[in-house]
């Protein structure tokens, strides 16, 4: 069974990570060290966290343990000190109380170059940026100021589009980071649009291993159905996974896996009140919605 949807790698997922492999690669510029990686929910920017970090482990070291990636949650009242406190724990170092600000940055600072840290990865950034104003954004900006000019280590912002302040708006930090690289969601108007969400679903199956066969049709409804959201794909694919018939390896034509597809849309109450299964559609009444949906070129 599965709890996730491999790492399948598509173009736009493959160029956000060499974007943020550019950030760490010279982080010893203070003008391309700091990078923001910025999209909608459910277009891949958690399993790219995932990547980066699993692509980097840390290793055991005489004096102290070699940690090339530190991952944190930005925090949702955030403050400098609130910010350095969770690169410290993320690190696994323990942190006194109410330590004063300016002792929290010698020690991140020391600690990040004693660790060999290359790399933080600041998630969830739109957490980190307050509803009142650019005001209350100054403490963000501090810290990611600090970072940038006074360690070692490059440091990438994930967030939702709601954080797109912070990279534009602020002076700053604009002045000191990479152009923000916007992961898109996936289109569906043209006909290489159609051929690339294709060969993704193709590679998903494949990598799960699932006796379904891809064909257009497949692909198309379940654009339809998830808009190309891999969070939703993901859920769809999971209850999939737990049928009988795929656990016995009984779908062996396209007419069995459509099927196989609306019964479970119908057992899992997927969709809205009154909202038809894209897998019941006629093929006709498919490629009007398709078009009504996506604007796809007849």
């Amino acid at each position: 069974m599965i709890s996730e949807l491999p790492l399948v790698r598509h173009t736009r997922f493959e160029d956000a990570y060499k974007y943020i492999e550019r950030c760490r690669d010279t982080r010893q510029s203070k003008s391309n060290k700091l990078g923001f990686v910025l999209g909608e929910p459910g277009v891949g920017k958690s399993r790219l966290v995932s990547m980066v970090k699993d692509k980097s482990p840390s290793t055991r070291c005489g004096i102290a343990d070699k940690v090339p990636v530190v991952i944190l949650k930005a925090p949702t009242r955030f403050t400098e000190s609130a910010f350095y406190t969770e690169i410290l724990i993320s690190m696994g170092i323990r942190q006194k109380a109410r330590a004063k600000t300016s002792e929290l940055k010698i020690r991140v600072r020391e600690l990040l170059k004693q660790h060999h840290v290359e790399l933080i990865v600041l998630d969830e950034a739109q957490d980190a940026i307050p509803l009142t104003g650019v005001k209350d954004r100054t403490q963000v900006v501090k810290a990611l100021k600090f970072i940038v000019d006074d360690t070692c280590a490059a440091i990438v912002v994930i967030g939702t589009l709601a954080a797109k302040p912070l990279a534009f708006e602020e002076e700053q930090i604009a002045s000191r980071s990479r152009p923000p690289f916007i992961l898109q969601e996936f289109h569906y108007t043209t006909r290489e649009d159609r051929v690339y969400w294709r060969r993704f679903i193709k590679r998903v199956l494949l990598e799960l291993d699932l006796p379904i066969r891809e064909t257009q049709e497949l692909s198309d409804r379940l654009m339809l159905a998830t808009r190309g959201d891999l969070r939703a794909l993901e859920r769809l694919l999971i209850d999939i996974q737990a049928e009988d018939l795929v656990q016995q390896e009984q779908v062996s034509t396209a007419e069995q896996a459509l099927l196989l597809f609306e019964n479970v849309w119908s057992k899992n109450f997927y969709g809205g009140p009154g909202q038809r299964s894209p897998f019941e559609l006629s093929k006709r009444s498919l490629r009007s919605a398709l078009r009504e949906n996506f604007a796809l070129e007849r």
